[in-house]
């Protein structure tokens, strides 16, 4: 018999398909958490190449809304000339093809494709970013936001990428899956640095309190 069942966020406790074995004392509430960030103070040329650099870590799939974040990106292009877009991420079919199609526009948009980054480098890029992208079609509790969050990044991400919302924790710059409202987001984190930077010190101490992963196992452990 399970002693308590352990849920990521709320969400994934209201949609637990077996309520009737829920008591108030048998389960525990605990998201996916991170180690403390060690990371060296410094700015990687290669992802340094513009006044305003954009940046996604992570798979490159169709449902990672890559094809939307670049699209949006472009938009802003015609309004803001001084902004770069780097997607960091394995070589897959996928990524060829937009390579491929975007042979053409890569250069003159200033979009650059950079093989994954598994050190502690990518907290670098994650603090130094601009912004970091997570659109998703859908995440069950993404570790890519927890990393930015702790690296004092940028998080911009769809409401469908968490089970969790975190506009109200404003921690994070929620759009919609359309470019108008990716594009309004990129334009916020450019002009609006005074607001972007509270949302930055929000995500961090968020991920202090929260996400400890230390904290947490003993939390999860003497739950059971």
């Amino acid at each position: 018999l399970v002693n308590k069942f352990h849920f990521l966020n709320l969400n994934e406790k209201k949609n637990f398909s077996f309520k009737e074995f829920l008591s108030k004392k048998n389960y525990i509430i605990i998201s996916n958490s991170i180690e403390k960030i060690s990371k060296k103070n410094f700015i990687n040329k290669n992802f340094k190449t513009n006044k305003f650099n954009f940046s996604y870590i992570g798979r490159i799939s169709k449902n990672k809304g890559i094809k939307l974040m670049i699209d949006s990106y472009i938009k802003c292009r015609e309004k803001f000339s001084d902004i770069s877009l780097h997607i960091i991420g394995p070589e897959n079919h996928y990524k060829e093809s937009l390579m491929s199609n975007l042979k053409s526009l890569s250069k003159k948009n200033n979009i650059f494709f950079h093989k994954p980054i598994y050190s502690n480098d990518r907290f670098n890029i994650m603090t130094n970013s601009t912004a970091i992208f997570l659109l998703s079609d859908l995440e069950c509790d993404s570790v890519l936001s927890k990393e930015v969050w702790a690296s004092k990044g940028l998080l911009i991400t769809t409401k469908n990428s968490f089970n969790e919302n975190y506009f109200e924790k404003k921690i994070a710059l929620i759009v919609k899956q359309n470019k108008k409202s990716v594009c309004k987001a990129i334009i916020k984190s450019i002009i609006d640095r005074k607001s972007v930077d509270k949302i930055k010190e929000n995500g961090y101490k968020y991920s202090q309190l929260r996400l400890n992963i230390l904290h947490n196992t003993k939390k999860l452990t003497k739950s059971y």
